[in-house]
């Protein structure tokens, strides 16, 4: 721009000399680009001739265009002015020698014809016009030159701005995406931290299954022992009601042998004592069945005390076994809500698990109250049977007519016991089958755990390779392993890039600014779509191979 404007003073000076009436040439060799503002080297060639000359008009000028010989010639255009060829092709290379040449020139004309020295001055008058016309376009050019500069500065400056908004936006996403690199850690720290717990819970959930387990076998080994002390109990009841009879039916024949016979007493002293050793020798046989029958009632005692203290032993076992499953529980409880606290983000698997856990625990207190039922039972038994000993020390002394009520009740009793073990088998029946449920869904949570994993790695693996897979890389559906076919075509997941077939594809979802729909698995569509259900809350997902 300063070489401009020293151009723009020469030519100032250049048009007063003209005014006092000096010939002046003015070479101007300008090649100004008017787009990129690039002003190339510019060079002004100034000769005086020391002959003054009149002003000539552009009239006077046309008329002697064409008789004098023209060595220097300037033709004005909008961007480029050009001299003669004498004096061109020297121009670009060496500025002093043009200069010497039109030295020599004017010298060999400097004592001319008088015609011809008037045709030359009508020349450089003629060329004088041409060099004020280029002088005016010259400052024409500046003005629109200085106008398209302060427009240009003005883009540079918004340039300048626009600059300074990307590099702020440009930092700031970069701060987003560290922030969402540190998330995507605490993710994965979580995702860990949530496969520990899982591991934790299934083996709290195994060490349940195993004590219950135990309870069962305890329990059947309860009802078994309980059954053959009623059976034991029966075989005695028979055996005494067996002798009941032998001794009733003795002392019926001999009441009747009474009856019978006359009451004659002997008459002499040793007939009375051999009838009076038979009468001891009968009455010692009753003591001793007395004795033998008291001895019975005694063991019975000593049974159904045994009985209580058993009752007892396992009663404090179940209260036992009560408090450790209670406070198990508890701690059960209290682990799965640090786990809801802890794992939102993962709502999905937390809530299958926390209805794992409730239903193993309503089993767990279902099996509780059919253990208490059971338990009443047996207590209800054990009376029973404490009334039955009761009723056996009376029989002793009841009458005859007694016993057929005590058979009537035993037969009572005997379909009692056989409709009560029948209800026990059936209920061991039954919880036997709700132990095989349980574990089967133990299982399928087992399996869909391991799945969630797999996943989980595979999702890990992506992320440090290629994502999107190639069709000659892949025979079979990622999601149902199906072989594809002519019928059955490869179609890539729109955010995995694994290939899938069609049907398992069912998903979409809108993605872009023209939020355009793209076929997603349901794995990517359970990661983008966080509203949605989990894949596998239907249906536990296809094993790994």
């Amino acid at each position: 721009m300063e070489r401009f404007f020293q151009q723009n003073d020469a030519q100032k000076a250049a048009t007063e000399e003209v005014n006092k009436g000096t010939s002046i040439l003015f070479y101007s060799i300008d090649k100004f680009c008017f787009g990129a503002q690039a002003f190339p080297n510019q060079m002004f060639v100034i000769l005086q001739v020391s002959s003054p000359v009149k002003p000539t008009t552009g009239s006077e000028v046309s008329q002697h265009r064409d008789q004098s010989p023209q060595r220097l010639s300037v033709s004005t255009k909008v961007n480029t002015r050009s001299l003669s060829a004498n004096s061109l092709s020297s121009l670009n290379g060496s500025p002093d020698k043009t200069v010497k040449q039109d030295t020599d020139s004017y010298n060999r004309n400097e004592h001319p014809e008088p015609a011809e020295g008037c045709d030359m001055c009508s020349n450089y008058e003629a060329q004088l016009v041409r060099a004020q016309q280029c002088s005016r376009d010259m400052e024409r050019q500046l003005g629109v030159s200085e106008r398209t500069c302060e427009r240009l500065r003005e883009d540079l400056g918004k340039e300048s701005t626009f600059r300074k908004e990307m590099e702020e936006r440009w930092s700031q996403k970069k701060e987003e995406h560290k922030a969402q690199v540190a998330k995507g850690s605490q993710v994965w720290l979580q995702v860990a931290e949530l496969k520990k717990q899982m591991l934790l819970a299934e083996n709290e959930m195994r060490d349940l299954r195993n004590a219950f387990q135990l309870l069962h076998g305890e329990v059947l080994e309860r009802l078994n022992s309980l059954s053959n002390q009623r059976e034991q109990v029966q075989q005695q009841l028979v055996r005494l009601q067996e002798e009941n009879d032998q001794l009733v039916g003795k002392h019926s024949v001999a009441a009747e042998t009474l009856q019978n016979e006359r009451i004659d007493f002997p008459d002499t002293v040793e007939e009375l004592q051999e009838l009076l050793l038979k009468c001891r020798d009968d009455l010692i046989r009753s003591k001793l069945a007395s004795e033998r029958l008291e001895e019975d009632v005694r063991t019975l005692q000593c049974e159904n005390q045994l009985l209580r203290a058993q009752m007892d032993a396992e009663q404090a076992g179940r209260v036992s076994m009560e408090d450790n499953l209670s406070s198990e529980l508890d701690n059960l409880k209290t682990e799965l809500h640090q786990v809801k606290r802890e794992c939102k983000v993962h709502q999905g698997s937390v809530e299958n698990l926390q209805l794992t856990v409730t239903a193993h625990q309503e089993t767990i207190s279902d099996l509780k109250s059919r253990l208490d039922t059971a338990l009443r039972a047996k207590v209800r038994v054990l009376a029973v049977l404490e009334g039955m000993l009761v009723m056996l020390e009376g029989v002793l002394v009841m009458p005859e007519g007694v016993l057929v009520v005590l058979e009537g009740m035993l037969v009572v009793l005997q379909k009692h016991l056989e409709d009560t073990v029948a209800e026990l088998r059936s209920r061991v029946a039954s919880l036997q089958q709700e132990l095989d449920n349980s574990e089967a869904v133990q299982k399928d949570f087992v399996r869909l755990s391991q799945s969630l994993q797999v996943q989980l790695e595979r999702i890990r693996d992506t992320d440090m390779e290629v994502r999107w897979q190639h069709d000659e890389d892949i025979d079979e559906c990622q999601g149902c392993h199906t072989s594809f076919s002519v019928a059955r075509r490869k179609q890539h997941c729109r955010h995995c890039g694994r290939i899938f077939c069609v049907s398992c594809l069912s998903h979409t979802v809108l993605s872009g600014p023209h939020q355009r729909p793209s076929r997603v698995c349901d794995v990517c569509h359970t990661l983008l779509v966080r509203d949605t259900a989990p894949y596998f809350s239907t249906e536990p997902p296809h094993t790994p191979d």
